[in-house]
């Protein structure tokens, strides 16, 4: 499924962050990890760009997200249009992966 999304440039890409109880690191605290990971939408989304090396397009994972049918936050995202699934990404999953430091996104 190919689509055009309004920003065909913006991507994703993993981090170099891992779960730390140390504080004296920039690593994020492996609660914030935890809490950030409890939805599945973000789950699923972090585990398609970690399997891609350097940066994923932010459509390919719009379409990877509304592709599973398994993938649910509170609404089934398969029965969401794709615009939509985009938005939800770009405005609340993505910041909170950014904001856990297990995203780069531009």
């Amino acid at each position: 499924m190919t689509r055009e999304t309004s920003d065909e440039s913006k991507t994703v890409r993993s981090t170099d962050a891992f779960p730390s109880t140390d504080a004296g690191n920039d690593r994020p605290p492996v609660d914030v990890v935890f809490s950030v990971l409890a939805a599945d939408t973000r789950r699923i989304a972090l585990a398609y760009v970690l399997e891609r090396e350097g940066s994923v397009a932010v459509s390919e994972v719009v379409d990877h997200l509304h592709d599973r049918r398994s993938c649910r936050s509170t609404t089934s995202t398969s029965d969401l249009p794709p615009d939509n699934v985009e938005h939800r990404l770009q405005q609340t999953h993505l910041p909170k992966l950014l904001s856990a430091g297990l995203v780069e996104y531009e």
